[in-house]
C-alpha cells in the first residue's frame, strides 16, 4: 500500500467515524426531545434543556437544527411516521399485507400515545394543520402500498381510500393530543385507549364506508 492510498484509508476511516458519532448525536437529540415532550410543553423546552438530557453540547444541537426548538419536534414527529412505517414492514414480511395495511394507523398512534401531551406541539410546531407531523411521503402513500399489496386495485378508488384513512388518523391524534394538553373536549377520542381503538379498527371502517370490500377476494 503506497503512502498516499494509506492516508485516503486514514481519511475515510476518520470520516465513517464522524458521520457514525454524527448520525448517533441526531439520533440521541431526537430521543431526548421525545421524552421531553412527554412530560413538558414545548413552549417550556430549551435547546439547553435538549442538550442536557441528550448528553452532547448545545453545538451539537444547533449543528443539527440550526434554527427554533420547532424543528426538532417536526423531526421527532417525522420519526414516528417512519419508524411506524419500519415496523409495519415488519409485520409485512411475518403476517402478510392485510395484516400490515391494519397496523399501520395502529403503529403511527402508539407513536403518538407515547409523547403525550407533547404530541400536540409536534402536530403545530408549523401551523399547517399537521401535516408537517406527518412527513414526506405522507402516510396516504404508504397506506397506499399495503391496500394495493393487500390485493386492492392501484386506482383512483384505492388512492382516495388511503386518503380516507390518513384523514381520520390525522383527525383521531389531533383530537387526542388537543385533549391531552387543553382538555379540548373532543367526542373522537381523549384517552390512549380510544385512539388506540379508532386506530385498529381505522382501515375496517374507512373502507366500509366506501363499499370496499376488507379483505380482498383473493
Amino acid at each position: 500500500m503506497g503512502v498516499q492510498e494509506s492516508a485516503e484509508s486514514k481519511v475515510d476511516g476518520r470520516s465513517l467515524r464522524a458521520e457514525r458519532v454524527r448520525k448517533g448525536n441526531k439520533s440521541e437529540i431526537l430521543s431526548a426531545t421525545g421524552e421531553l415532550l412527554s412530560t413538558t410543553r414545548g413552549s417550556s423546552i430549551t435547546v439547553r434543556m435538549i442538550a442536557e438530557r441528550a448528553k452532547v453540547s448545545i453545538a451539537t444541537v444547533y449543528n443539527h437544527f440550526p434554527g427554533s426548538t420547532s424543528e426538532i419536534f417536526i423531526e421527532v414527529g417525522h420519526r414516528v411516521v417512519d419508524d411506524a412505517a419500519a415496523a409495519t414492514r415488519e409485520v409485512l414480511e411475518r403476517e402478510g399485507a392485510v395484516a400490515a395495511a391494519e397496523f399501520l394507523p395502529v403503529a403511527v398512534c402508539s407513536g403518538v400515545a407515547s409523547l403525550g401531551a407533547g404530541a400536540f406541539d409536534v402536530i403545530t410546531s408549523r401551523q399547517v394543520g399537521g401535516s408537517a407531523f406527518f412527513g414526506d411521503p405522507p402516510p396516504e402513500a404508504t397506506m397506499f402500498e399495503f391496500l394495493v399489496a393487500a390485493g386492492l386495485d392501484a386506482d383512483a378508488r384505492t388512492q382516495d381510500a388511503a386518503r380516507t384513512i390518513a384523514y381520520l388518523i390525522r383527525g383521531v391524534i389531533f383530537s387526542f393530543a388537543s385533549h391531552a394538553t387543553t382538555e379540548f373536549a373532543s367526542e373522537i377520542a381523549t384517552t390512549e385507549d380510544e385512539l388506540m381503538s379508532v386506530a385498529a379498527s381505522a382501515v375496517r371502517q374507512s373502507l366500509g364506508l366506501l363499499g370496499i370490500q376488507w379483505p380482498p377476494s383473493s
